[in-house]
């Protein structure tokens, strides 16, 4: 009898255990049909919205920053990477996009809105980049954007050149101006009886065109100096090196776009699946046990 009841509480036992915990697997394994399928037309939904989106282009071009010495300093390496940032800022500003929108056939509102002007990391390129629907007017616009900042910047070059020019031609007027002055001073000095208010205003008038002279010696010194440094220092050329813009396809790219939109959907599915199984299901439950009682 003991034994009879033993059997019958183990058979009790073994009918009372719970089923195996399925594995992460093998619950994907069960759902793949419905994940698959939840996928597939995730996907595809995707493509047909994609495929209906504007396509969008983007063209660079790059202009380069050099200097017109025959040997590149570690000093005039670093002068030129900073001057490529300040004419990357110099780009999107509106005397440059006012020239680039003519030139271009469109307006500085549209290049502002689609343009971006970066350097290239510890270079001293600038690299223009314009946004749009077509891949030629993207290149036409990037193209532009560049030929206005280095017909800009020379400008610029010329204009400062041509205002030092002016002022030296001024400074050298003034300079024979005051020494004419002096001429006459002295020359009025030496008419002029010894110790007499004349003289004595001669005198006065002497010493006032001597310091004139000297004044415009220096500030003409000063200027050639100036004119000098600047040529040196600040005789840059741009160059632009991708006249033509390369431009790339940025959007939409329906099949991209579905095949990314399949691999997020099969992840996401996946997890929500043995999510929702082992809510149903609990796994790794602690066993009950439940005393083996003999006799």
């Amino acid at each position: 009898m003991a034994t009879d009841s033993l059997v019958e509480r183990l058979q009790f036992e073994n009918a009372s255990e719970p089923p195996a915990a399925l594995s992460r697997w093998q619950i994907m394994w069960r759902s793949k049909y419905a994940i698959g399928g939840v996928a597939a037309v995730i996907a595809v939904a995707t493509w047909a919205t994609a495929s209906f989106l504007p396509e969008n282009f983007q063209a660079s071009s790059d202009v380069l920053i050099g200097g017109r010495a025959a040997a590149a300093t570690m000093d005039s390496v670093g002068g030129m990477n900073s001057l490529a940032t300040q004419y990357a800022h110099l780009a999107t500003t509106t005397p440059v996009l006012d020239e680039a929108a003519r030139r271009a056939g469109t307006t500085a509102k549209e290049l502002v809105r689609t343009t971006t002007v970066a350097t290239v990391a510890n270079t001293n390129i600038v690299r223009v980049t314009v946004a749009a629907s077509s891949a030629s007017v993207a290149s036409r616009r990037a193209e532009a954007v560049a030929g206005s900042l280095s017909a800009f910047v020379g400008t610029l070059r010329t204009g400062k050149e041509q205002a030092n020019a002016d002022r030296l031609k001024e400074l050298d007027a003034l300079l024979v101006q005051a020494k004419n002055d002096v001429t006459a001073a002295r020359s009025a000095l030496l008419g002029a009886p010894s110790g007499s208010s004349a003289a004595q205003l001669a005198n006065t008038l002497l010493n006032n065109a001597e310091q004139q002279v000297m004044m415009f010696t220096l500030k003409r010194v000063d200027l050639i100096n100036q004119m000098t440094n600047e040529s040196t220092a600040h005789d840059v050329s741009l160059t632009v090196l991708t006249p033509g813009g390369s431009a790339q396809q940025t959007g939409p790219r329906p099949l991209r776009s579905a095949v990314i939109a399949l691999l997020l959907s099969l992840v996401v599915l996946a997890e929500l699946a043995v999510f929702s199984e082992r809510r149903r299901n609990p796994v790794n439950r602690a066993r009950r046990h439940r005393p083996v009682l003999f006799g």
